[in-house]
Parts: C-alpha cells; sequence; structure tokens
C-alpha cells in the first residue's frame, strides 16, 4: 500500500466523521458538565487538588484522567470555552477509528472490512453523546485504551516482541482510572485465548489481569461508598432480555429515527431489524463452516455490556460506545463477504448498509441539532451571568424567560457557580417547570426578591431569546407593581417591598419595623367592602419615659381616632372605623404628641410601626 493510498484509508473514516458530526464542535455544556467544571474552584491547595483529583463521586467513581484531569486542565486553560474540549474528543475518537480498523484487519482478514467497520461505527447515534458532551469523554477514552491494549496484545502474538505486552499492560492498568467497566478486559482475553489457538498458547501470561481487575470491582462494590440512587441500581431479573434487546437494536441500526415520527421510527425498526436478520444469517453461516471468529465479535459485544445491562433504570445509549465495536467489526466483514458472494448478495448488502447510513446520518442530525439548539441557549445563559457577575460581584441572578428544557439541562448541575454567580433565582410565581426535582434552592417570595433588588443585590436577566438581557430596571418597577396591586389594603412598612406606598415621616427599616418623625404618611388602596383601619406596632420605653404618647390617625386628612400609650413598653393593635365615600387610594397620616432622640442619634423618634391594614 503506498504512503498515500495509506493515509486515504486511515483518513476516511475521520473525514466522514467530521462531516457527519459537524455540529459536535460548536456544541457547549450541559447538565453533568457543570459539575466538573466547577472542580477548579475547589482547588486552592495541594489537599484540595488531591481531593478533586481522588475523592469518589457520587456512584463511588475516581476516575481521575477521564474525568477529573481532563476538565481541571482544560477548565484551568480555557475556562468555559467548549472547542478545546470537543478537539480532545475528536482527537480521541480518531485514533479510536484507525485502532478499529488495524484490528478489524487483523481479526478478519480483510483491510475493507476494517475500513468498513470504523465507517459504520462512526456514523452512528449512540457515539453522538461521547463526541459531543465533555462529561461523556470517558467512554471515548476508555473505548481508546481498550483499543490500544488489545491491539498491543495482537500485534505481540503475531511478534512476540515483548514491548507489546508492556504496551498492554500500561494500558490497561491505566484504564482504571478511566472507566470502571475495563475490568471486563480480562475477560476478553480470555475469550480471544478460548477461540485463536495461537493465543491460547500464550494465555497464561495474562491471567495476572484479573488479579488487578478483581481488586478493584471488590473496592468499587464494596468499599467506596455510593449514593444510593436507584438509577443505578443492580438488578437481574426478567427485564435484562428486553434490555439487551434495545441495546443490539440501538447498535445495529437507526432503530430511533425521528422519534416524533411514528412513520419515520417505524422505517428505521424494519431498516434495523433486515439489518439484525442480515448479521445472523451471516453469523450462523460462518459458524457452520467451523470459522469461529463471529463468536468473538459477538462475545466482545456481551462482555462490555454484561455490566450495565443490569441498570434498568439508566439505559442509555452512550454505553454502547465500546460494546457496538464488535458488532460494527461483524457486519464489515459481512458486507465484504457479501459484495465477495455474488449479484444478489451483493445487491442486499448495498441496500441494507444505505438504509443504515442514511437513518443513521438523520439520527445523528436530528440529535446533535437538539444539541446544538440547547447548548447554545445554555451559553448566551453563561455568558450573560459572567458578564453580570463582573459587573456587579456578589449579586443574585433572577432568571426571566426560562423554560423547562433549558433549566434542568443548565442550572440545577451549577451553571450559576462555575460562571461567577452563588445565588440563581427563578421569579416568583415561576412554577410552569415541569418537573418533579427539588426546586426550593431556586425559589424566593416577591417579598424577599423586591428587599434585593431595592438593595441592589439582585440582577435580571432575560434568557428568552438569542442574547441575554439585562431587564433589572423594568423587572424590578414590573415586579413592584404586580406585589402591590395583589396585595391592597396592606402595607408592611418593614418590608421594602412596600417602599413605595411610604412618603414622607419614616426612617430606614430596622429589625423589620421603622421608626416615624413626628408625622408619617403612606398611602393604601381600598379594597371592595374595606370599613376599618388597623394598625399595629411597638411603644419602647424610650418613647414612654417621659410620660404618655398620643397617637393620632387621619385619613385623607379627615381624623379618624387616637389611642393613648402609657406606661411599660408595649406592643399596640389598634382599629379605627373609616369615613365613608372614601376614593380607591387614600393617604393615611399617623401624628405622635411628642418625639425624642436617643443618645448618640440625632434622628427625631416618634414610635415603631408594623403594619397597617384595610378590611
Amino acid at each position: 500500500m503506498t504512503l498515500l493510498k495509506r493515509a486515504a484509508y486511515f483518513l476516511a473514516a475521520p473525514t466522514l466523521c467530521l462531516a457527519v458530526f459537524w455540529r459536535v464542535p460548536f456544541i457547549w455544556f450541559r447538565i453533568d458538565d457543570f459539575a466538573w467544571l466547577s472542580l477548579p474552584l475547589n482547588v486552592h491547595d495541594a489537599g484540595g487538588l488531591l481531593d478533586a483529583l481522588f475523592h469518589p463521586a457520587a456512584q463511588g467513581t475516581v476516575r481521575v484522567f477521564s474525568e477529573r484531569t481532563f476538565f481541571l486542565v482544560l477548565t484551568s486553560l480555557f475556562g468555559l470555552t467548549s472547542w478545546p474540549f470537543r478537539v480532545v474528543a475528536l482527537g480521541t475518537w480518531f485514533l479510536n477509528l484507525a485502532l478499529i480498523q488495524l484490528i478489524g484487519t487483523r481479526l478478519t482478514g480483510s483491510r475493507a472490512a476494517g475500513l468498513l467497520a470504523a465507517l459504520l461505527w462512526t456514523v452512528s447515534a449512540v457515539v453522538v453523546t461521547p463526541l459531543a458532551w465533555a462529561s461523556a469523554y470517558n467512554q471515548v477514552l476508555c473505548a481508546f485504551v481498550v483499543l490500544l491494549a488489545f491491539y498491543a496484545r495482537l500485534r505481540w502474538l503475531d511478534s512476540g516482541e515483548s514491548k507489546w505486552r508492556w504496551v498492554e499492560a500500561a494500558a490497561f492498568l491505566l484504564g482504571f482510572g478511566v472507566l470502571e467497566i475495563v475490568v471486563m478486559y480480562p475477560l476478553i482475553v480470555l475469550l480471544h485465548a478460548v477461540l485463536d489457538p495461537k493465543a491460547r498458547a500464550r494465555l497464561a501470561s495474562s491471567l495476572w489481569m484479573f488479579a488487578p481487575a478483581g481488586a478493584f470491582a471488590l473496592l468499587h462494590l464494596f468499599v467506596i461508598p455510593k449514593n444510593p440512587s436507584p438509577i443505578y441500581q443492580l438488578i437481574v431479573d426478567a427485564q435484562l432480555a428486553p434490555n439487551l434487546w434495545h441495546y443490539v437494536e440501538w447498535a445495529i441500526g437507526p432503530s430511533r429515527m425521528e422519534l416524533r415520527n411514528p412513520a419515520r421510527q417505524t422505517q428505521g425498526l424494519l431498516v434495523t431489524w433486515a439489518i439484525a436478520a442480515a448479521l445472523l444469517a451471516f453469523f450462523v453461516q460462518k459458524l457452520r463452516g467451523g470459522d469461529r471468529r463471529p463468536l468473538f465479535l459477538g462475545g466482545w459485544f456481551l462482555i462490555w455490556m454484561a455490566p450495565v445491562v443490569a441498570l434498568p433504570n439508566h439505559v442509555t445509549d452512550y454505553y454502547l460506545t465500546i460494546p457496538g465495536i464488535g458488532l460494527a467489526w461483524l457486519a464489515g466483514w459481512a458486507l465484504v463477504e457479501a459484495w465477495r458472494a455474488g449479484l444478489v448478495f451483493r445487491l442486499v448488502s448495498v441496500a441494507l448498509a444505505a438504509g443504515y447510513f442514511a437513518g443513521s446520518i438523520a439520527e445523528v442530525d436530528s440529535v446533535t441539532s437538539w444539541m446544538l439548539r440547547i447548548s447554545s441557549r445554555l451559553r448566551i445563559a453563561g455568558r450573560a451571568m459572567e458578564t453580570e457577575a463582573a459587573a456587579h460581584p456578589g449579586t443574585a441572578i433572577v432568571l426571566l424567560g426560562m423554560d423547562t428544557e433549558i433549566f434542568l439541562h443548565g442550572f440545577l448541575d451549577g451553571l450559576g457557580r462555575v460562571t461567577g454567580v452563588e445565588n440563581v433565582w427563578l421569579p416568583p410565581g415561576a412554577d410552569q417547570l415541569a418537573t418533579d426535582r427539588d426546586l426550593s434552592k431556586f425559589r424566593t417570595t416577591p417579598e424577599k426578591l423586591l428587599a434585593e433588588l431595592d438593595r441592589g443585590q439582585v440582577r435580571a436577566l432575560d434568557v428568552s431569546g438569542l442574547a441575554g438581557r439585562d431587564v433589572t430596571l423594568s423587572y424590578h418597577e414590573v415586579l413592584r407593581t404586580v406585589f402591590l396591586s395583589q396585595h391592597p389594603g396592606f402595607v408592611d412598612v418593614g418590608n421594602a417591598a412596600y417602599s413605595t406606598r411610604l412618603s414622607d415621616g419614616w426612617h430606614d427599616i430596622e429589625n423589620g419595623t421603622r421608626w416615624t418623625g413626628q408625622t408619617a404618611r403612606l398611602s393604601m388602596e381600598i379594597p371592595p367592602g374595606a370599613q376599618k383601619l388597623r394598625a399595629t406596632g411597638f411603644a419602647p420605653d424610650s418613647a414612654l419615659a417621659s410620660g404618655p404618647l398620643i397617637v393620632r390617625f387621619r385619613v385623607n386628612n379627615m381624623a379618624i381616632g387616637s389611642t393613648t400609650l402609657e406606661g411599660k413598653a408595649q406592643a399596640f393593635d389598634v382599629e379605627f372605623a373609616l369615613p365613608k365615600g372614601l376614593p380607591g387610594f387614600v393617604a393615611v397620616e399617623v401624628e405622635c404628641s411628642k418625639t425624642f432622640r436617643a443618645p448618640g442619634d440625632a434622628r427625631e423618634l416618634g414610635l415603631v410601626f408594623g403594619t397597617f391594614t384595610l378590611h
């Protein structure tokens, strides 16, 4: 093979991958990514670094290389810029494609079969998530260490050179810091040795791998503490077979094409079942001819699927990243054999391959389009929050125009924290988010939000469009207007939300109340049927020290009553009848018969008030 042909041979699959997955470099972060992106925020010293690298995550995982180092290094270098994560993922994937070709060629005896396997697998929709979601990079990197280890083993079996044994051992051991599923690799070695006489003769030299694999499995299952979430609960029951079939369908063909379009989904399933039937026929035909290689390719799929097929509450396509390679080798080999078998088999194989590529590309296009749309909106919100955090350090953010899909893909996992915003709130009344997740930490009350807005401690962002907009001023006014309209006939003078109903004579809020001066005024809306004014407050000893204090009440300059406070400090709660024929809004005035000044306080103080109610 000439250098040019060799280059074309290895570049074909990556080129097809880029053509099909062209959106991937532009997809931003989502869900679990934000938890991992916050890792550098916890590293302040050597102890923090060790904790970030080795402290078990929710399910007891310690993926030092594929998650911890991956996010720590790239986030430290590039912040919230996503393309470096995609470059690393795609670069690793291209190495995987080369290894798939090399191993496929060795297993089937056909370069064309190896190339076809790589082409078939790199357009599968099940690899969208590993390539387009940074948190699933562990699947891509684990595929690399597994394929590298097995390729090194095949090279050692062919050449006898000991350096390949060291490469295999290094890749295998590295895998323990990549993904727990690597413990299944010794079974792959064992299966290959059972089916290949040449490998069987050298099996003993590789049995050592069962020791670290077993120790790691026991450590992970029984020693490392885990979150008792039902999502990752291992369940061995009658559901195993249906789960396995779902995975087989996803790996073999476009079985989920246009899920919201039943007609298209049926087409995808028909193509998938036709491919499955053809592969099964090829599998049986080879076995009947005495060829045991299909057993290894099918065994590759089953061995790698074994740890995850018993997770009925977490059936997800990216688990197929490594197992599906075995079926891709089988399919590539079947296409080559069919091409050689005559016109009828050639036509059938071309039709099935065309159906697979067309359907898979449609699936990839649909999923990557959705991911790009979701992540683009998250990026808009994230960049806007970064800008606000830089301009207004320490402020909270209230998100307007938020929908369920965007919120669940970003904010539950910490988008706020990685953008420098510790407190992210949904606007009061935003109960339209359709989720059973606990959103309590994102909830706030109108009273609290208005108070924080008055203090300048909250910024309002509209994230409904193509750019996050700061709408703090307008939202502040709208929220106050809506809040006051929902609370007619009531004023809590110690709550900043009602501050626009107060006029002159009031001092600043203290402990949820306000002092008056000699007189103080406020405006109130009369609700239907209201006949009385009720006022509450407190007369401290200092206000009564020089004798009785008379408090007079007026509405629209008409006296409605008074009360006398004397003796010891006391709370008061008084009511007075309202004059007839008052308009919708009225001016309420309170007047104290005397005032005083506290030592060191230049203010003229009358009385402490809490609430006013028209009822």
